[in-house]
């Protein structure tokens, strides 16, 4: 294989680095749709691509660790405030001040939720009762795709799936993305999916909406009902009601997981 387009080829590293602006970063990105001798060097460069970012990674939390040593060093504004007070230990100025400030929260708190603080009740969580709830995979086979030509890097990523490998698939799938493929419906869909495997439960909304917006059929169907879980994961319950009822409405093969999800939600909800 050759580029196609070697004046674009020659940018390729600089994008990975991040080192372009945006007319050329998309230059790049369009390119690499076409051209297949491109889009293997961006994967044979991932390995080092790996090591530069836990290299840059490392050295920001060296800069970081630097920066708090110096804020230890420098002498405690409470010290210079509350040494002043009548000889009175900056230590017991600082527990003091701490104990009135506990407390003004605690009466903000109590107020507001409604606690007696008789009684040994504690706030009410927010977390989902649906936090738990386990994510079937979605299904996928090569005959899946019909866009053209997806690419050798959604081949790995689809493998890695199929292998339950999900964090993998999600690092691939997330490149991907980024570059803008041809089938980006495809790696919306599987990455939304993804992330809800391995319990970015917030993050798979956005891809899962992304993939809804371009989806017809089985796969619209399939949008809906992983959505559905998405939100009722996080905890937004009426929002998955109504992904849930446009997946029943569609009448195809997620219908009866769409209705069993919609009676469980109901229990909680009513």
């Amino acid at each position: 294989m050759k580029c196609i387009d070697k004046k674009i080829g020659r940018l390729i590293a600089l994008h990975e680095f991040g080192a372009l602006d945006a007319p050329d970063e998309q230059a790049v990105r369009d390119h690499l749709m076409d051209c297949e001798h491109c889009y293997s060097q961006v994967y044979s460069m991932e390995p080092f691509m790996e090591a530069f970012r836990k290299h840059r990674t490392a050295a920001r939390r060296v800069r970081v660790a630097e920066s708090e040593t110096r804020k230890e060093r420098e002498i405690s504004w409470f010290s210079r405030i509350f040494g002043l007070w009548n000889g009175v230990p900056a230590l017991a100025a600082v527990c003091l001040l701490i104990a009135a400030s506990s407390w003004a929260i605690y009466t903000v708190v109590r107020g507001s939720t409604g606690i007696n603080t008789g009684g040994n009740e504690s706030i009410a969580s927010k977390r989902s009762p649906f936090a738990d709830l386990q994510i079937p995979k979605a299904p996928y086979s090569e005959s899946n795709l019909t866009l053209r030509n997806p690419g050798r890097g959604f081949e790995d990523a689809m493998t890695a799936y199929q292998a339950n490998d999900f964090k993998a698939a999600v690092e691939q799938l997330e490149t991907l993305q980024e570059l803008g493929t041809s089938n980006a419906t495809e790696v919306d869909f599987y990455l939304g999916v993804s992330l809800l495997l391995i319990g970015r439960d917030d993050d798979s909304v956005h891809h899962l909406e992304r993939a809804l917006e371009s989806s017809e059929g089985i796969r619209r169907e399939a949008c809906h009902y992983y959505l559905a879980l998405a939100f009722a994961k996080v905890n937004q319950l009426q929002q998955a009601l109504l992904e849930i009822d446009r997946a029943i409405e569609m009448n195809g093969e997620y219908q009866a997981a769409s209705r069993a999800l919609r009676e469980q939600i109901l229990k909680v909800v009513k």
